[in-house]
């Protein structure tokens, strides 16, 4: 029964992603090619490249400089968390972090664009899974993911696409999918150095 739940859930986010992902977006930038047309976003955060951090806070800006903003905690996990998916356009994002040794860093606006604009302008477009085996997308198939992590004083963006390496024909709910990853490392973002920051203060209203 768990494993059917399991199976129902994930065509469920699916569904709901692809939803997300036709209605009027945020302002961004579409401009900028996508694998596979539409990916995910969240943090990818290694316990060990952790282990030195005290705290450390990401948000994703889909409603531009002015709306309302909550900063959302980074924590280490051994997956990357979609916590937004279905998006066919590029958001700016923030963070900031403070390390155990006492040491803050901040960066208020990391153009994910034009910093993939500049990854793809020096690498090939690479493909998804259903579009390398010419057929249609199938249940169990995945997009790709822009992840970011926090190590020591720096923010870290890179892609990662989950191939399924279970035979579409042989994908039941019942059974449990053989997922690899492929990872394409972007950029490495050196954190700005400040101090007196307070991540107890996470919501900001609206300018």
């Amino acid at each position: 029964m768990k494993v059917w739940c399991r199976w129902l859930t994930s065509l469920v986010l699916l569904l709901a992603f692809h939803g997300c992902a036709t209605q009027s977006a945020a302002p961004g930038t579409f401009d900028v090619p996508i694998p596979g047309g539409m990916y995910g976003w969240g943090s990818d955060q290694g316990i060990e490249d952790f282990a030195d951090v005290a705290v450390a806070q990401s948000e994703l800006l889909m409603r531009g400089d002015h709306g309302s903003r909550m900063w959302q905690p980074i924590t280490p996990t051994k997956y990357e968390a979609e916590r937004i998916g279905g998006l066919r356009s590029y958001f700016p994002m923030r963070a900031r972090w403070k390390l155990k040794d006492g040491r803050e860093f901040i960066l208020q606006s990391i153009d994910t664009a034009a910093i993939v604009r500049d990854y793809f302008s020096k690498h090939a477009l690479f493909k998804v899974q259903w579009e390398r085996e010419n057929r249609a997308f199938a249940v169990g198939d995945r997009w790709p993911t822009l992840v970011y992590d926090i190590k020591g004083d720096s923010l870290r963006l890179r892609w990662v696409l989950p191939i399924n390496r279970t035979p579409v024909s042989q994908r039941t709910p019942d059974r449990r999918e053989v997922i690899e990853r492929e990872v394409y490392p972007i950029a490495t973002i050196k954190g700005q150095p400040t101090s007196g920051l307070n991540f107890d203060a996470r919501y900001e209203p609206r300018k």
